[in-house]
């Protein structure tokens, strides 16, 4: 019996979604590396605040925003970036936000090439794991549609 094209679209997108997954996750794990290798300056929190959201699902979400300064080659600058990837939420916000209290001494990692590019929590792999774990899903349920399918055949 041979199987309509549409049949394959859906194993098909899945495959493709987590192959971007895939990509976008060594991407967060080569900049989170890569940050990790950069000079610290010394720092201050400016201003810290954890914004706590409904999801349409009823349940809330946490959103942690930083401010911090920091001093290289007697000049100050600003930043709000705190991991590789994307902004921690949920429980890990939760936890930080003791961390990086309004008015904490930090380490900030700089870029040397660039030092207004500026990270907190280098060895932090949070959006690698989430984008590993989505690579998994749909490439595997993908795959596995597709295996299905051939057997199928």
């Amino acid at each position: 019996m041979l199987l309509p094209w549409f049949a394959y679209a859906l194993p098909a997108v899945s495959v493709v979604l987590g192959g971007i997954f895939a990509v976008k996750s060594f991407s967060f794990l080569r900049e989170a590396h890569a940050c990790a290798q950069w000079p610290t300056a010394p720092g201050w929190v400016v201003r810290a605040q954890v914004k706590r959201q409904a999801a349409d699902d009823g349940d809330r979400y946490s959103d942690l925003q930083v401010l911090y300064t920091y001093r290289v080659n007697d000049r100050e600058y600003r930043g709000t970036r705190l991991y590789a990837g994307g902004a921690p939420q949920s429980r890990v916000a939760e936890a930080l936000v003791e961390k990086y209290r309004t008015g904490a001494d930090i380490a900030v990692h700089y870029n040397p090439a660039d030092p207004a590019v500026a990270i907190l929590e280098p060895t932090s792999f949070a959006s690698a794991r989430f984008t590993n774990l989505a690579a998994v899903v749909f490439g595997g349920a993908g795959l596995a549609m597709l295996a299905t399918l051939s057997l199928v055949q």
